[in-house]
């Protein structure tokens, strides 16, 4: 009987190995890439970039939250990276709606944006 618990430990064990993120991370990274892949000419358009990017990156990092059998496995680093990216752009989106933002610092926001997301395409295999 203590065979069967070994058995069933070792096949939980073995799932839990073959488990990562859902593809649909890969899929955001590379939308995002092309999304931002023209910096906005504007500062109302580079706002609006940002705006969007606070809700791009909190989704990322709830998918990289939810595990999935056969998805890919990420580590721990780049899991703390994302969650810091995600609160750079929640942090924007908040000085942004409350008028105390600066034009040039979005551009610089977004452009480092653009190049996380790039990375974040290359680490997830695009």
């Amino acid at each position: 009987m203590r065979w069967k618990h070994v058995l069933f430990g070792s096949l939980v064990a073995l799932a839990l190995a073959a488990c990562g993120v859902s593809p649909q991370a890969g899929q955001l990274a590379r939308q995002q890439t092309a999304l931002l892949a023209a910096t906005p000419k504007d500062d109302a358009g580079v706002r609006q970039a940002l705006l969007g990017q606070a809700a791009a990156w909190n989704t990322l990092d709830g998918l990289l939250v939810k595990q999935q059998l056969g998805g890919m496995p990420v580590g721990e680093d780049f899991r703390a990276v994302v969650a810091d990216v995600a609160a750079l752009a929640r942090r924007q989106r908040a000085l942004i709606a409350a008028g105390e933002d600066d034009p040039a610092t979005n551009r610089v926001v977004l452009e480092r944006m653009r190049k996380m997301w790039n990375e974040v395409g290359v680490y997830l295999g695009r």
